[in-house]
């Protein structure tokens, strides 16, 4: 006859396989790590930014047609380092990283992306 203590308790089996679905939490807040995640974050969020502004000064300098797509390119370029940085925080919260510098810069690359399709927008409506 066997003990009913002994059916609720979990194998050893099912006890490794628990730990290993569960995902290692890191503080998001901590910017002294070593792992030199907010360096890349913020080379990402520089570069992407950056190749936007470009992308502006040559809108400025060029015909009505070329002008206007590149006015709508440039936000576009925010908007795909922004949620590329939204995936990288994904995957390093997944893997047990730093994740907060990674949505930080996503949540900034975003908010340039709304500004600069809110002014876009507004040039390319009043430019036709």
């Amino acid at each position: 006859m066997t003990n009913s203590a002994d059916k609720h308790q979990p194998s050893d089996s099912a006890d490794s396989a628990r730990a290993q679905r569960s995902v290692p939490q890191s503080d998001p807040s901590d910017l002294r790590g070593s792992d030199g995640s907010l360096r890349r974050a913020v080379v990402h969020s520089v570069v992407t930014a950056g190749f936007s502004i470009a992308v502006l000064l040559v809108a400025a300098a060029s015909s009505d047609t070329l002008r206007t797509a590149l006015l709508l390119a440039a936000p576009a370029i925010m908007l795909i380092g922004g949620l590329t940085a939204l995936v990288r925080t994904y995957l390093a919260y997944r893997s047990g990283r730093r994740w907060g510098v990674w949505q930080g810069a996503a949540w900034f690359l975003l908010c340039l992306a709304l500004m600069l399709f809110m002014s876009a927008g507004n040039v390319v409506l009043k430019s036709e």
